[in-house]
């Protein structure tokens, strides 16, 4: 079910139960407080524990970094320097895409390794990844059907994980790992529907699939001609454009909507702010339901 190419297909997947499935959650990446360390970032979305930047542009979408809790009140932040491509538009049948992100990230420690003393461990991850989009068609899962792209992804991964001893820098352990999928994509969201992991002779071993509204979809152009302003607005914003609004949500810090604004679709909006305290905002403006542009927005007294 997994393995036909070409243009057109049909891929079943209606049988998939409930508990094979996640949802999947994007959050703005003002209102999480490592934004600062990711001024490129636009969205994060979570896996596993683990928060991952997006970084959206008229060229590419991008992996631009990650950051790993440790606890409540601390985490690690890693930087992808060259950030991982997701894919460059326009990404369609036939598109390949090859990046090699690899990042260095330093951290506490302050105990002994080897009767050493270490004040710091290091994070040196490098990778290799490819994309090829072979086949386009119909995804079938339990709840919609799905217009998507199939396609083969390869990464090779090396980390290497480094001490400070003495003044140097000690490598401690190092580990590669190949990971090789099939990943059902919709044109330009920001995550694959479905992902199956294969083994070394390309046979499934595992199936994960995140559940998202069918009627969602996300734009790979922004618009041409874009304005908001004020900003920093005092009691009104007037949102401008060459193409049509149908919604605009306004977001606070934690991540609440807190207000929604639904009119007949016009290239022009005016969002009355009165009733919303002075802080920081981000808002995201819909033409129908294809989720358009993002951006920030500050209030003031």
């Amino acid at each position: 079910m997994y393995y036909p190419m070409g243009t057109n297909q049909v891929w079943h997947l209606s049988n998939l139960v409930p508990y094979d499935s996640s949802s999947l959650q994007f959050m703005d990446l003002t209102s999480l407080p490592f934004a600062g360390l990711y001024p490129e970032g636009d969205l994060v979305f979570t896996k596993n524990d683990s928060y991952y930047v997006i970084s959206r542009t008229l060229e590419y979408l991008a992996i631009i970094g990650a950051v790993l809790p440790i606890d409540s009140t601390s985490f690690i932040s890693i930087i992808n320097t060259p950030p991982e491509l997701i894919y460059i538009y326009p990404y369609t049948m036939g598109s390949f895409v090859e990046s090699q992100p690899q990042s260095f990230t330093k951290f506490l420690y302050n105990d002994t390794i080897s009767g050493y003393f270490v004040d710091s461990l290091a994070l040196d991850i490098r990778a290799a990844i490819k994309h090829e989009v072979v086949a386009w068609g119909s995804l079938k899962l339990p709840y919609a059907n799905f217009q998507v792209l199939k396609t083969l992804s390869n990464k090779t991964e090396t980390i290497t994980m480094l001490a400070h001893i003495l003044e140097s820098w000690i490598k401690t352990d190092s580990s590669s790992s190949i990971y090789n999928s099939i990943e059902f994509q919709m044109n330009n969201l920001l995550y694959p529907l479905v992902t199956v992991e294969l083994d070394t002779n390309n046979q499934p071993t595992s199936l994960s699939w995140v559940k998202v509204d069918p009627y969602l979809v996300t734009n790979n152009l922004d618009d041409r001609f874009f304005s908001f302003f004020t900003n920093p607005a005092q009691n009104f914003v007037r949102f401008k454009t060459d193409r049509n609004i149908s919604n605009i949500k306004i977001i606070s810090l934690d991540g609440k909507i807190v207000k929604s604004v639904e009119v007949i679709p016009f290239q022009q909006i005016y969002i009355d702010l009165i009733d919303l305290p002075a802080s920081f905002y981000t808002f995201i403006r819909y033409d129908g339901k294809m989720m358009i542009r993002t951006g920030k927005l500050v209030k003031y007294p």
